[in-house]
């Protein structure tokens, strides 16, 4: 078992990755209507930030503030990836089926923040 000086720190510096996690999605996430490369990457991100911030203690000060951030993260996925769908009809079903399904993950992640809202 952790003690309670580092829990603290490892609260202290998991805190700052999921900030930099935050930052580097952003940065991505620019040109994620234009391109499918980028769209995978900002969606492994986002996978990665809601399995952080979801298991992020309730009590955490920072923890409605990773929320909040992470419902703009995935709404700004979920929009953008639909544009990206849109812009992609003529292209594989293959492609356009893995935009569908992780569109569909980001949506249930976002239910899930919101749901998470709730209680904070």
């Amino acid at each position: 078992t952790q003690s309670k000086e580092s829990s603290g720190i490892n609260a202290e510096y998991g805190g700052k990755g999921i900030e930099y996690l935050i930052k580097a999605y952003h940065s991505a996430s620019l040109h994620i209507e234009k391109s499918l490369e980028d769209f995978l990457k900002c969606t492994e991100c986002s996978k990665v930030l809601h399995g952080y911030i979801m298991a992020e203690s309730k009590e955490s000060y920072t923890y409605a503030q990773h929320l909040q951030s992470l419902k703009s993260i995935l709404q700004i996925l979920i929009t953008k990836g639909h544009r990206l769908l849109e812009s992609m009809v003529d292209s594989e079903a293959e492609v356009t089926e893995t935009i569908r399904e992780y569109l569909g993950k980001a949506k249930v992640h976002l239910e899930e923040v919101e749901e998470a809202q709730l209680f904070v």
